[in-house]
């Protein structure tokens, strides 16, 4: 099995449990309060703005210069999920973000982040594992949750979106580069368990930003998945 394979396989159980969280189920059912949907975009500018920070690190930690051409590109993709932001708000009747009062991140986001500059002081392979669980999630669980049939909810668009239904809006190419950049590296068998560990651990953090947005927490909390990481290092 190709390390890509293995990274995914192990984090399933939690990607099942982020797709079964409240915040993407009333996304669905377009029953999201408010004040969830300004939470999440307050948040989520403020974090893809240091994710962007944090691939432009990796682009210029990159072992080869054929890697950092390949990385370039994408450099600019967090950004283009203002679009994301801009349908959450106006089907709350905002029209856009700069509409939103000013804050700070809250510190399931702030821990997050500091999650990604942790790893950058690492290596590059620690930091570009760091930086896929939020490229890869959001299409998987899209792809899970987009409806089969037409329906007039204004917020399955923003699930449309990440599931690359929007390719002049938004390419959903960022998690099959950088798995890519890893299934052609080697690594020891102590190597691929560090990395697993970073990537099972930006998959809670995942988890862990919808369930502070929703409940608009403004403390870090322990972990409060049913999955623990033992269990997901195991699987």
């Amino acid at each position: 099995m190709i390390f890509s394979e293995v990274l995914k396989s192990h984090a399933e159980p939690l990607v099942k449990e982020i797709i079964q969280h409240p915040f993407l189920t009333d996304i669905t059912t377009n029953t999201l309060a408010p004040a969830a949907i300004i939470a999440y975009v307050q948040q989520d500018e403020f974090y893809l703005s240091q994710y962007a920070l944090a691939l432009k690190a990796a682009a210029d930690l990159a072992p080869s210069p054929t890697i950092a051409h390949v990385l370039m590109p994408l450099l600019f993709e967090p950004n283009s999920e203002s679009i994301a932001h801009t349908w959450l708000l106006k089907s709350i009747d905002i029209s856009q973000v700069e509409q939103l009062p000013t804050t700070v991140p809250n510190p399931t986001t702030q821990a997050y982040i500091d999650f990604l500059f942790a790893n950058k002081s690492k290596d590059f392979f620690s930091l570009i594992t760091a930086l896929l669980p939020c490229a890869w999630v959001y299409p998987e669980f899209a792809k899970q949750l987009v409806p089969q049939e037409v329906t007039d909810n204004p917020l399955i668009n923003w699930l449309q979106l990440y599931d690359n239904q929007f390719p002049d809006l938004l390419k959903m190419d960022l998690a099959t580069v950088l798995f890519t950049i890893l299934d052609q590296e080697t690594f020891t068998q102590s190597k691929q368990q560090q990395l697993l560990a970073i990537f099972l651990q930006g998959c809670i953090y995942e988890w862990h930003f919808f369930d502070a947005t929703y409940f608009q927490k403004t403390r870090l909390l322990a972990n409060t998945s049913t999955i623990t990481m033992e269990e997901l290092m195991n699987a």
